[in-house]
């Protein structure tokens, strides 16, 4: 009996005491990673957005004169 306590208690100790990452470190190293992925994306997707906010803007200008030459035209 004594052997089988001493060798539970070698065991937990060897474990603890390992280099090897835990499986919860893991999951939360891959989350952070997926984080920084997905931080990535959204700041291009508002990068992208603004650009195309910028191009419709110069259409919407675009257009106000082309209407306004074509008011002029009649």
């Amino acid at each position: 009996m004594k052997r089988v306590f001493l060798l539970l208690m070698v065991t937990v100790f060897l474990s603890a005491c390992s280099n090897e990452k835990s499986q919860v470190d893991k999951d939360i190293e891959n989350l952070d990673k997926e984080i920084v992925n997905l931080e990535r994306r959204i700041s291009e997707l508002n990068n992208e957005n603004e650009l195309l906010t910028e191009k419709k803007k110069q259409k919407q200008e675009q257009l106000t004169e082309l209407e306004k030459k074509a008011a002029e035209d009649k």
